[in-house]
């Protein structure tokens, strides 16, 4: 069962307004199930996965221009994860 966030509207206006939309929370409170809810027409990337992790160390800047079609249809990122 899905619960229904207050912050998704506002969410939705923000990502059209914005590059990048941070959403920060606890854990396990459903920031990524939300978010992959109202995104379900973007891809999803996550940087849990240590291949794609490795990616985005090694390519920096450059990594979801490698591996997305178009940044507008595809960044999603429900997760950042500061690597060093």
């Amino acid at each position: 069962m899905y619960i229904h966030r207050h912050a998704e509207e506002t969410i939705k206006k923000l990502s059209d307004m914005f590059g990048a939309v941070l959403v920060a929370g606890p854990r396990q409170v459903g920031k990524t199930t939300m978010l992959q809810r109202i995104t379900s027409d973007m891809e999803y990337v996550t940087l849990d996965d240590p291949i794609m992790l490795a990616s985005a160390v090694d390519t920096g800047t450059t990594f979801f221009k490698l591996i997305l079609p178009t940044p507008k249809q595809a960044i999603s990122p429900c997760f950042v994860r500061i690597v060093p």
